[in-house]
């Protein structure tokens, strides 16, 4: 005889209008970081270098001397008798995995940071599949699916959503963050 307890499973529902109500405060939040990409867009100087990028860059790159190097030196271990050959093979191709997964990395930051010099335009696709949602009244499936990737509620209520779009929001607060000195520079300036 098979007995569950309540104690063991609890509810995870959440109401439609909650669910809804987050789902706006995003859409919101996303209008307000068009019009700050706006003003940004619209001052005579834009930064668009990555710093977090390029030092992600950089450190991926040492990463992969370090293995070259690493399996350069290998070669001298196993003729000077320090290994033998097995090891030798098995420690290579372990280090050459490696390395070619950190390369994958490093065209993946490249490509990265070749979007983010391009900046953030007003007509980011990201941007614009928000901000079409920007007036909608109730959640319908369509809607959902194109703005959300998973919704996990917890015991509490509390609800958790993962919205599609996670790189291009970063890069786009990055965005902000890197010229919102700029933008207050010339607000200031104009205010005078």
């Amino acid at each position: 005889m098979d007995i569950q307890s309540k104690d063991k499973c609890t509810r995870h529902v959440i109401k439609e209008e909650v669910l809804y109500e987050a789902v706006q405060a995003q859409i919101s939040l996303v209008g307000d970081m068009a019009e700050v990409v706006k003003e940004i867009n619209n001052t005579s100087t834009i930064c668009t270098q990555s710093k977090r990028l390029q030092q992600l860059l950089k450190d991926r790159n040492k990463e992969l001397e370090k293995l070259t190097c690493v399996t350069d030196n290998l070669y001298m271990d196993w003729k000077c008798g320090d290994i033998t050959r097995a090891e030798y093979v098995r420690m290579k191709a372990k280090f050459e995995q490696q390395a070619e997964q950190v390369k994958g990395i490093i065209a993946n930051l490249q490509t990265e940071i070749q979007l983010s010099e391009k900046g953030v335009g007003n007509d980011n696709p990201y941007l614009t599949t928000f901000l079409k949602h920007e007036n909608v009244k109730s959640l319908d499936r369509g809607l959902l699916v194109e703005l959300i990737d998973t919704i996990y509620v917890h015991e509490n209520n509390e609800i958790t959503i993962q919205f599609n779009f996670a790189d291009q929001h970063k890069r786009i607060v990055e965005f902000i963050e890197n010229n919102q000195h700029n933008l207050e520079l010339i607000k200031s300036n104009n205010a005078v």
